[in-house]
């Protein structure tokens, strides 16, 4: 269950940053 959690943690923060990435202008 831990890992279940950290893997949802982790794909929200991966999630955040490809969004900014996305607003900076980066493919």
């Amino acid at each position: 269950m831990t890992v279940l959690k950290f893997t949802r943690y982790e794909r929200a923060r991966i999630i955040g940053a490809r969004a900014l990435q996305i607003s900076m202008g980066a493919p």
